[in-house]
C-alpha cells in the first residue's frame, strides 16, 4: 500500500502535465487566437493594418502580440486554475 500511493500520485501528476502540454501547446488554438486578436482590436483600431508578429504558447498559457504600424498590443491568455476553466484573455497597454 505504501508503493501505490506515490506512484498514484505521481502518475495524475503526469497525466495532468500531459494534457496541459497537448491543450495549450500542441492542440489547435485558432479560438484562442481569434479571441486575442479580438480584444487586442479592442484597444486599437482593427480597420487599420496589423498582424500578429509574436506567439508563445507554453503549458500555463499562450501569449501573443499584435502590431500595428504605430502601436503593439500584448494579450495573454490563461486558464484560472491551470488547466481547468475558461481561458481568460487580458490585454496590456497599447505601447507606441
Amino acid at each position: 500500500m505504501k508503493r501505490r500511493v506515490p506512484t498514484v500520485v505521481l502518475s495524475l501528476m503526469f497525466l495532468t502535465s500531459g494534457y496541459a502540454a497537448w491543450d495549450n501547446v500542441l492542440s489547435d488554438n485558432a479560438p484562442v487566437r481569434a479571441e486575442a486578436e479580438a480584444l487586442a482590436c479592442g484597444r486599437k483600431a482593427c480597420s487599420e493594418k496589423h498582424g500578429m508578429t509574436k506567439a508563445d504558447r507554453d503549458p500555463f498559457g499562450q501569449t501573443f502580440e499584435f502590431t500595428w504600424r504605430d502601436a503593439k498590443v500584448r494579450v495573454e491568455c490563461r486558464r484560472p486554475a491551470w488547466i481547468v476553466g475558461a481561458r481568460r484573455c487580458a490585454a496590456g497597454e497599447v505601447r507606441h
